[in-house]
């Protein structure tokens, strides 16, 4: 399972528009409101989809802190099978107004803290192992019906877990990648057949870390009115990341270039408090060179030929995600102004977000199932900027609620700080 897609994303896609606006607070007017001396008395807040005045910059610098050590099945249940992630990553972002109805934005991350660790004994306990380990019983059942010592799968799990069958002589294993790994005689069969399965499953602890993948987007206002907005956008996605690593230690880049469009209503009924909602969606528009990791040291790659006593699968594969990935927003933000002038300063926000992942494909074969995930999120932001101050501070903390197929859904919690300017 590629961990670093499945939770950094690929891996900061927080700070751009077009792939995630719920951390984009856009300002109403800024080129008015940084000129304001003093706070107005009905004050308004803005949706997701403003685009910035002609001739102003901003500049925000975002931090994010990911956590998490649940996910959930493909029934839908909560699922610990003991991964416990601990990931930090910043962002740069550079956003500005080319017109009056459009923006432009760049954004460029950076992880600084890549840990996932494995807690062996709670992932004994899950179905996964379950069913690596029973798998792996039967394949080995086989030698020893060849050798007469058992005559049937049942009989030969019984010999080899309940009986605590050891080998008579020195052995050898074949894995699948075509590594082998040599057991001494005596040894027991079930426990060398766990430390296996425990050592490919467990994952290098500290993984890379470095700057990630370069994302740059338009945001084009179509409609607006006193109460209305109705905005669109289009980005880009680079894999300026680095994605020649082993998928156990969580690489930075998502490997491909990824295309997305949004669209964005804002609905404000009124002056403190706006409704959003939003849809985007990303396809894949190149594919990826893949390489196999291998299963004796996981953070390094395959070495041995799959051809001899392995499953012929090749060392390197065509890495591709099919289909689109789907993220859909709805947000309501609330002014604290109209509880008194003096508190219009501070903007309180709360928002749902369901987000399909793309299945992905190795040579034509499906590697890794398309997940989703239903998430909330709460957050506060403070704004100077009618106080002639052109900054901004905003925090969220986004925790997953339900979801399918994710083995590790995380709690974030997110800071940025903005900065205007005029050119």
């Amino acid at each position: 399972m590629n961990l670093k897609m499945r939770f950094f994303r690929n891996s900061f896609v927080l700070a751009l528009g077009f792939i995630n606006p719920a951390v984009l607070q856009a300002v109403d007017n800024s080129s008015v409101a940084i000129e304001k001396p003093a706070p107005s008395s009905a004050p308004t807040v803005t949706g997701e989809g403003k685009v910035l005045p002609k001739g102003v910059g901003r500049a925000r610098v975002v931090h994010k802190h990911y956590t998490g050590a649940h996910g959930f099945d493909n029934q839908g249940k909560r699922l610990n099978i003991g991964l416990n992630r601990n990931t930090a990553a910043s962002a740069f972002v550079a956003e500005y107004g080319l017109t009056e109805k459009l923006s432009f934005r760049m954004m460029l991350p950076y992880v600084y803290r890549n840990e996932l660790t494995l807690d062996q004994e709670q992932f004994k306990k899950s179905e996964v192992f379950r069913e690596k380990y029973y798998a792996s019983i039967d394949k080995f059942s086989k030698n020893l019906q060849k050798a007469g010592l058992c005559s049937g799968v049942q009989e030969c799990r019984e010999l080899i877990v309940d009986r605590g069958f050891s080998l008579p002589r020195d052995s050898v294993i074949p894995l699948p990648s075509g590594e082998e790994v040599h057991l001494k005689a005596g040894t027991r069969v079930s426990q060398a057949l766990e430390d296996i399965i425990l050592n490919s499953a467990t994952p290098p602890k500290e993984g890379p870390t470095g700057i990630g993948d370069m994302e740059a987007g338009i945001l084009y206002n179509f409609f607006s009115s006193d109460s209305m907005l109705v905005s669109g956008g289009l980005g880009l996605r680079m894999p300026t990341g680095d994605f020649d690593v082993p998928e156990a230690k969580r690489p930075l880049s998502g490997g491909v270039y990824d295309i997305g469009a949004r669209i964005n209503v804002d609905y404000s009924p009124i002056s403190y408090l706006s409704l959003s909602f939003q849809e985007q969606l990303e396809f894949a528009a190149s594919k990826a060179r893949w390489k196999r990791p291998s299963l004796v040291n996981n953070a390094e790659f395959n070495q041995a030929d799959p051809e001899l006593g392995g499953d012929s699968a090749p060392n390197e594969r065509d890495y591709e995600k099919k289909g689109l990935s789907s993220n859909t927003l709805l947000k309501a933000n609330l002014n604290l102004g109209m509880l008194h002038p003096q508190m219009q300063i501070v903007s309180l926000n709360s928002s749902y977000n369901f987000v399909r992942e793309r299945a992905i494909y190795l040579d034509n074969r499906q590697h890794v199932q398309s997940s989703d995930v239903h998430q909330g999120t709460v957050g506060a932001n403070l704004s100077l900027l009618s106080y002639r101050i052109p900054l901004e501070f905003e925090v969220n903390y986004q925790a997953p609620l339900a979801g399918t197929n994710s083995r590790l859904a995380s709690n974030s919690l997110e800071s940025s700080i903005k900065l205007y300017a005029r050119f």
